[in-house]
């Protein structure tokens, strides 16, 4: 069984830090010229080869996620008024090919590989992906089933 690899992390803090030092710039064409193309398959075999690629010297790193594919996707929230105990672990599957761009200067999303949207930029994202509207909604309910439950549901058009 393998290990978090440098790359991994690398991927975590990039995501947490871009938000705070990047500004929204809208859907863009970028020049990836020299940057590495991945399928996500390629990444998951070889981790440690590609970990150059996330640091601050390296050119960045495109990850192919075909439609299909199921990624983990780990939970932990940590704020007022509530902690989600865990944190907890769900997966999120892709319905469509998507590509992933991690640099040292951001993190983007294409549904083409060729116009890419900040992923703090929620308009970039709509405009790129041809998202109309969507909704988020929340609640409560209680069930002699289930006891107590809260709901998170999020959907695009």
């Amino acid at each position: 069984m393998k290990t978090r690899s440098a790359s991994a992390l690398a991927i975590g803090a990039l995501s947490c830090l871009i938000p705070l030092l990047s500004a929204c710039a809208g859907v863009r064409a970028v020049d990836l010229a020299g940057v590495e193309r991945l399928s996500l398959a390629e990444l998951r075999d070889s981790p440690e080869e590609h970990a150059e690629a996330f640091s601050t010297a390296g050119k960045g790193l495109v990850i192919e996620i075909p439609a299909g594919e199921t990624v983990p996707i780990a939970i932990d929230v940590r704020t007022s008024p509530f902690v989600v105990e865990g944190p907890g672990t769900s997966a999120v599957r892709f319905e469509r090919d998507v590509y992933l761009y991690v640099s040292s200067s951001g993190v983007m999303l294409s549904p083409d590989g060729e116009s890419w949207a900040p992923i703090q930029d929620l308009d970039a994202l709509k405009e790129a992906f041809g998202i109309e509207r969507g909704s988020l909604s929340l609640g409560f309910g209680v069930s002699s089933d289930e006891g107590a439950v809260i709901h998170f549901k999020l959907t695009a058009e």
